[in-house]
């Protein structure tokens, strides 16, 4: 028997596919196309994720990398400083060749750490390249500003005062106003600033900026944290330069207790901060505890920052200092002229009074090189910023009585009588080194048999001591 029933489903479809083969064709090939379509854009959106994610972990180790370097980072590696930067920066190059932002993030990330290891010619080259990356692009705003904030601190520290006042008066405006993101970057243009009026003499305007910064940065950071150690640091700094010794003690003080309780002892923000704790130490008359804490500061800055940094010269030579106020001249004289060496090779403007003070120690001792050293310092203090505040005076003083040591009394006697003269008609008239000064005439008009003279003379020198150091400090007392 025949039995009637539906036809299937599949009968069906070949039934239609018979009788439009064309139209079944092309919509076929259209579905083919769609799905090939969606494999490769689901292909090309992985291929996008893994070189995204590939970037995104090369930009990481580097920005890692480079903060591993970093002598102010709370989480610092022991990467060996120069040679690490060096190998970031060449990565950024290479590896970030086809995309300037990320090269201008990590740029910038050098140009810091550069800076705060003492690499000031190398950070102004890298911000140099930098800022003229972003002029090509277009950019502007608080990314420009950050760059030419560290162009205008690398010129700083090298002594081109006008290259800095322009960097940083093109980037204040720009950075004003950028708003939460680049609070911190504004904070350290102002910094740089306050630290380039100090070079200038101009020590009221530092003092009320870096005041501003500490306020700003615990506004943002809380009373205490690693950089406002860093800020009340520089207050002290700031004390220093005018004079206040036991103002500055106390500062550097905390901003030393702060960072040990915050980054425990042997962090290297201790470099900075200690050797500003222990020349105001050595200033207050704490000469032995200050050979302590310079003698630590010394050890961390060699094995932190490479055997030519900068800011190893500062310390050796603070350190020479101390030992020499101690009574161990032969170490002294050992280790400012390693100081010297450092920063006469780095170029570093603020040389001269290492130079001065190795001159001073050569003097005290009778080292035949006094005069020559003496002479050399006190070219290069006249033609730095860091003649400022006396010192050049004290140089000319200590090179006069240099040449009237060596037999040219005559001579010796007018260029110390003249570098008094300017001094007490200059701004630094009421400063300490108006002892030093008086000191070293009263020893050149000994020689030469004017004893009345010295005598009063050192009368002076007493009477400076004790108002700016006060009557019991050893240099007072070592007045004679």
């Amino acid at each position: 028997p025949i039995l009637a029933r539906a036809d299937s489903a599949r009968y069906r479809l070949r039934k239609f596919m018979r009788r439009h083969r064309v139209g079944v064709g092309v919509t076929m090939l259209f579905a083919l196309a769609i799905l090939a379509g969606v494999i490769s854009t689901v292909w090309q959106a992985r291929e996008a994720r893994r070189h995204a994610e590939r970037a995104e972990r090369s930009k990481a180790f580097l920005a890692s990398l480079i903060q591993d370097t970093n002598p102010f980072s709370v989480n610092r590696g022991q990467s060996n400083t120069a040679s690490a930067l060096d190998n970031a920066l060449r990565r950024v190059e290479s590896d970030f060749a086809d995309s300037p932002e990320t090269q201008s993030e990590l740029r910038q990330d050098i140009e810091s750490v550069l800076l705060k290891i003492g690499e000031y010619a190398k950070a102004r080259e890298v911000s140099r390249t930098d800022i003229a990356a972003l002029r090509a692009r277009g950019v502007a705003g608080a990314q420009l500003g950050d760059a030419l904030s560290d162009f205008g601190i690398a010129n700083s520290n090298l002594g081109d005062a006008a290259a800095a006042r322009a960097a940083f008066a093109e980037a204040e405006p720009l950075m004003r106003d950028a708003g939460p993101k680049y609070r911190r970057e504004h904070i350290s243009l102002m910094t740089g600033m306050a630290k380039l009026d100090n070079q200038e003499g101009d020590h009221v305007s530092a003092h009320r900026m870096h005041e501003a910064v500490l306020l700003e940065r615990q506004a943002l950071e809380g009373e205490a944290s690693p950089d406002v150690a860093m800020d009340l640091m520089n207050l002290a700094a700031d004390a220093f330069d005018v004079e206040h010794y036991t103002e500055a003690e106390l500062l550097a003080q905390r901003s030393h207790d702060m960072l040990i309780k915050l980054l425990g002892p042997e962090h290297a923000r201790r470099i900075y901060v200690d050797n500003m704790l222990g020349v105001a130490q050595l200033e207050v008359g704490r000469e032995a505890l200050a050979v302590t804490t310079l003698r630590h500061v010394v050890e961390m800055a060699r094995s932190t920052l490479g055997p030519d940094a900068v800011m190893l010269g500062v310390a050796l030579g603070n350190l020479g200092h101390a030992y020499y106020r101690i009574g161990d001249g032969n170490t002294a004289l050992i280790t400012v002229r390693e100081a010297c060496r450092i920063l006469n090779k780095a170029g570093y403007p603020g040389r001269g009074r290492s130079m001065l003070k190795l001159g001073l120690i050569e003097l005290a001792m009778n080292e035949a090189p006094a005069e020559k050293d003496l002479h050399e310092a006190r070219d290069v203090l006249a033609g730095s910023s860091a003649g400022r505040d006396g010192y050049l005076e004290l140089a000319r003083a200590a090179h006069g009585a240099a040449m009237a040591r060596s037999g040219d009394a005559a001579a010796g006697e007018a260029e110390a009588r003249a570098a008094r003269a300017d001094l007490i008609a200059g701004k630094a008239a009421a400063s300490v080194h108006l002892g030093d000064v008086d000191a070293l005439l009263a020893g050149i008009l000994d020689a030469r048999g004017s004893a009345g003279e010295a005598a009063s003379l050192r009368d002076d020198a007493r009477s400076v001591y004790t108002r700016i150091l006060g009557a019991n400090h050893p240099k007072t007392q070592g007045v004679r």
